[in-house]
């Protein structure tokens, strides 16, 4: 659409309009960013009908209107208004995806939201209410994805870098958003205590409340961020459960939650760039989704990959090989790639 602009700025033809004369330019193209740059903006203000109205009038069926949606759903994620961000997100057709992301990573902690007020679970679960609701008969992938980026991202608001890895919150979570508060304490807790032993021993004690639950200093917003990197999946074990996890990816997730939290625990040493050694001492566990994860982890980031898979890919459980191969090959894809 840029070079229609530079066409006619240089053909001497007028200047865009102002937005503030209602987009009435001559030109359709001038007419159209007009719309979708008013939708951003009502969007911005709360103004639900401004938004709808502007990107109505953008031609249906067309990659704009799919752009105004797009810029009207992150506009009202950034407000706070999350049940109009995924209104306008579900019906960005190819953007529907990136722009849940794009809504989840606007999301902000909400005052009283906090991990050691067990009321904070029960502001997540009207958060969850509000996904549905907003969601209701879009397709069942997208539903799932809205859920899944929207919860882990709230989950991690609450926990990562507040310098609290209070479980109490946590442990009061609505029974489908458990995965997610467990990633998330697990992440903070591991962070506070070190990227070793030391925090993955501290883990079920804490959450069990036989220790004290770790407390220091917050980190600011700009520096909670972490390792991006999906997780390599194996064809031979795509039917296990998996959840949203911090930094793109996504962890083996477990009905039984003291292995459930071992594979929040995985992850969180994943997210906080823990180093190749973090992870051996599980892939020898008993447990196949511990023991696979760790693998996975342990090849993705240990500077021989070749090397560190050489053990794995002869291992007598089929499924353990298959996570050597994975990861070994997600390892030589980046290589080739890398300039």
């Amino acid at each position: 659409m840029i070079a229609p602009l530079l066409l006619l700025a240089c053909a001497g033809e007028p200047p865009p309009p102002d937005l503030a004369d209602g987009c009435g330019s001559p030109y359709p193209e001038l007419r159209i960013t007009c719309q979708v740059q008013r939708a951003a903006e009502a969007a911005r203000a709360g103004d639900r009908s401004g938004a709808e109205a502007a990107c109505a009038a953008v031609p249906e069926g067309s990659l704009w209107r799919e752009e105004c949606h797009f810029r009207a759903g992150e506009s009202f994620a950034r407000a706070g208004d999350t049940r109009s961000a995924l209104s306008h997100c579900r019906r960005a057709a190819r953007y529907a995806r990136n722009c849940i992301t794009h809504a989840a990573w606007s999301l902000e902690t909400e005052p009283g939201r906090s991990a050691d007020d067990p009321a904070t679970a029960a502001a997540l679960a009207d958060l969850g209410r509000q996904i549905d609701a907003a969601m209701d008969g879009a397709p069942a992938a997208l539903a799932g994805a809205a859920r899944e980026e929207l919860l882990s991202r709230a989950w991690f608001q609450v926990y990562f870098g507040t310098g609290s890895a209070d479980p109490r919150a946590a442990r009061a979570a609505a029974p489908d958003q458990r995965p997610y508060a467990r990633s998330a304490f697990a992440a903070e807790l591991i962070r506070l205590l070190g990227r070793q032993g030391r925090a993955m021993g501290a883990l079920q004690a804490t959450w069990d409340g036989a220790l004290p639950a770790p407390a220091g200093a917050p980190l600011p917003e700009r520096h909670r961020v972490g390792r991006h990197a999906p997780m390599p999946i194996p064809p031979e074990a795509a039917d296990r459960v998996m959840v949203a996890s911090f930094g793109g990816g996504r962890r083996l997730s477990s009905p039984d939650p003291a292995t459930d939290l071992t594979l929040a625990g995985l992850a969180g040493l994943f997210f906080l760039d823990a180093d190749a050694e973090a992870f051996r001492p599980w892939t020898g566990d008993e447990r196949a989704l511990v023991r696979d994860q760790a693998i996975a982890y342990l090849i993705a980031v240990a500077e021989d990959p070749l090397g560190a898979a050489g053990p794995y890919l002869e291992h007598p459980d089929p499924i353990a090989r298959a996570y050597a191969r994975e990861a070994l090959r997600v390892r030589r894809d980046q290589e080739r790639r890398a300039p």
